[in-house]
């Protein structure tokens, strides 16, 4: 009889004890979840996924989680403070991009692909100057002062469905674009007696992006591309303008920099005609929906020249020479 008393009395803790649910729950993992969310509208971007650079306290670098869902990414943090660097995508999706500097939050910058020039007659030569090419769109944030704390480490408000430990904390961002456009607007008196559109090299640009301290990276680099949108005046056809749009990582943050841009025009007469401009007094820099605007415009003038584009004829001849050539039989 006593033994069934105590049976019935453990099947009643049992049962009791059943419907009772502690809101704490135990995680057995020395780690917490903290998910980051981000929200794209501010940059109108489209993302594939996302990419989480995380950095300690001490700015040093922690890990690096992917996520396929670009709204959000979880990262699975021991106690401690961090920082974490969103991007959009990931770094082996950008075609003109990579990373440098990453072990270090304060050095961590975005930075243009090297490539080689093609037209290496400008400036008489392209000397020791570093070409490269147009970046990819990339917008990005800072996550600061995520902290992971012992208690959000052992114990999280919900049990977690399918033994996945829910986040214990989320924070939200909101990236924006860092890569600037540059429209460039050429007004050229004498238009219609150049050939092509002109090979250029836009020079002393940043080369790349300080994620930490969002400004430009002081390396001074080269573009080079093709003014090639012509359209002639209205009311004098032989002047006109040539356009183009160019992504670029912006201009540096440092005075006395000088903004240089060199042309190479073709004419009507085969001739090469070079053109080389100081272009930084006539930049202009505006905030467009989502990116900065970098406005070069500049007017040059091309000489009058008489020809078919085959170069055979010299409108400075004065005369004509008769020379005898003996011919061999």
């Amino acid at each position: 009889m006593k033994n069934i008393l105590i049976i019935s009395a453990l099947a009643g803790v049992l049962a009791l004890s059943s419907c009772w649910r502690d809101d704490l729950y135990y995680a057995t993992v020395d780690r917490a979840t903290v998910r980051i969310e981000a929200d794209w509208t501010p940059a109108r971007l489209t993302p594939n996924g996302v990419s989480a650079f995380v950095f300690d306290r001490n700015g040093a670098a922690f890990d690096v989680v992917r996520s396929n869902d670009s709204r959000k990414v979880d990262l699975s943090l021991p106690e401690g403070s961090y920082s974490v660097v969103v991007l959009n995508n990931t770094l082996d999706e950008y075609r003109n991009i990579e990373s440098a500097g990453t072990d270090r939050l304060e050095t961590f910058a975005l930075m243009g692909r090297a490539v080689s020039p093609n037209f290496t007659s400008l400036g008489g030569g392209t000397r020791a100057e570093s070409f490269i090419g147009e970046p990819d769109t990339v917008a990005g944030s800072v996550v600061r002062n995520i902290e992971v704390t012992r208690k959000m480490i052992e114990y999280f408000r919900t049990k977690p469905h399918g033994m996945e430990p829910a986040p214990a904390a989320v924070y939200q961002t909101a990236p924006t674009r860092i890569i600037s456009v540059a429209d460039i607007r050429v007004h050229v008196k004498g238009l219609k007696y150049a050939a092509g559109a002109p090979r250029t090299h836009l020079k002393n640009l940043s080369g790349g992006y300080y994620l930490d301290s969002d400004k430009p990276h002081s390396l001074q680099v080269c573009h080079e591309f093709v003014l090639n949108n012509r359209c002639f005046d209205a009311e004098d056809p032989r002047n006109g303008t040539i356009t183009r749009q160019l992504a670029m990582f912006g201009l540096h943050d440092e005075t006395g920099v000088r903004y240089l841009m060199e042309m190479e025009f073709v004419l009507l007469n085969g001739e090469k005609h070079p053109v080389s401009l100081d272009v930084t007094d006539a930049i202009r820099v505006t905030q467009g929906a989502t990116h900065k605007i970098i406005h070069i415009e500049v007017e040059i003038e091309l000489p009058e020249v008489i020809g078919n584009g085959d170069g055979a004829f010299d409108p400075d001849l004065e005369e004509w020479e008769d020379i005898d050539v003996d011919i061999p039989m």
